[in-house]
């Protein structure tokens, strides 16, 4: 989400800046909506963040979410919110 090739929290925090900006700010850039869209749902709402947190913090009541692996590139044949830039694949 933050276009830095890593998936970690900071992602989360940087979405959750651009669901809800501090006061008197700009919300946060998605350069690629469709990055943001971890749960695959065609929206970004709290669920992509709620979703990453249970990815990165298993809650112990089964198995994590599956998202894609670090390192994986290409098409998401459901892209459907777009992707303005993202960096190229490795």
């Amino acid at each position: 989400m933050n276009t830095d090739a890593l998936i970690n929290i900071a992602d989360v925090i940087y979405f959750l800046g651009h669901l809800f900006p501090a006061p008197g700010s700009l919300p946060n850039t998605l350069l690629c909506r469709e990055a943001a869209n971890v749960n695959d749902d065609a929206q970004l709402d709290i669920g992509d963040a709620i979703f990453q947190l249970e990815t990165l913090f298993p809650s112990g009541g089964g198995m994590p979410p599956v998202i894609p692996p670090p390192n994986s590139c290409g098409i998401d044949p459901q892209n459907t919110l777009g992707c303005d830039s993202f960096p190229p694949c490795p």
